[in-house]
């Protein structure tokens, strides 16, 4: 009997190692299993890629000019340029492109962003705009008496207001002083 039962340990030693031995069949079933876990329509297509959290950081921060969004059109304008060379184009891009780089800043600290707002910069797009429709509107006031004190203006200090208003690109917000002979100084004049 001990023949038998030194046969049937062999048997069962010979069996327990086939079982550790991993087969192409076994294989086929891990990655059948993967497959079937890890796919794309279960999880989503990006499921095996693991990101560590957005952790916000509030520089660098960019700042914007009033000017940045007719810059940026004018880059997209000239992406889509017909008629012209390859070459025209792409100087034409670069050109855009340089233009846009001077409407848009980063800043990497607070005192640089207290710097650059300083200087005309501006959080946002929108707060860049604004700012830049206020100023005209005030210039527009401004302008806007000018011209309602003009109706009190004599015939020889108007033709010099028109004559001003003429010379300057935009509204006249000041008429210069001209001085001429027998015409006292102003006392602006005076403690300027």
């Amino acid at each position: 009997m001990s023949e038998r039962d030194d046969q049937l340990r062999s048997l069962q030693e010979q069996l327990d190692a086939l079982k550790r031995i991993k087969t192409a069949e076994d294989f086929d079933e891990g990655a059948r299993l993967h497959a079937e876990k890890n796919a794309p329509w279960i999880n989503g297509p990006y499921s095996h890629l693991r990101f560590e959290p957005y952790v916000f950081t509030e520089y660098p921060k960019a700042l914007y000019r009033p000017d940045f969004q007719a810059a940026r059109q004018a880059v997209e304008d000239a992406r889509m340029l017909r008629g012209v060379t390859d070459n025209e184009r792409r100087e034409a891009i670069v050109a855009a492109e340089a233009d846009l780089a001077k409407e848009c800043c980063l800043v990497s600290d607070a005192s640089e962003e207290r710097l650059r707002k300083g200087q005309g910069w501006y959080l946002t797009i929108q707060d860049a705009l604004d700012a830049r429709k206020a100023a005209e509107d005030e210039i527009a006031v401004q302008a806007a008496h000018l011209a309602y004190e003009d109706r009190h203006l004599g015939e020889l200090a108007r033709r010099e207001r028109e004559a001003a208003d003429a010379a300057s690109e935009g509204h006249l917000v000041e008429v210069p002083i001209k001085r001429g002979p027998g015409r006292p100084k102003r006392e602006t004049e005076v403690s300027a």
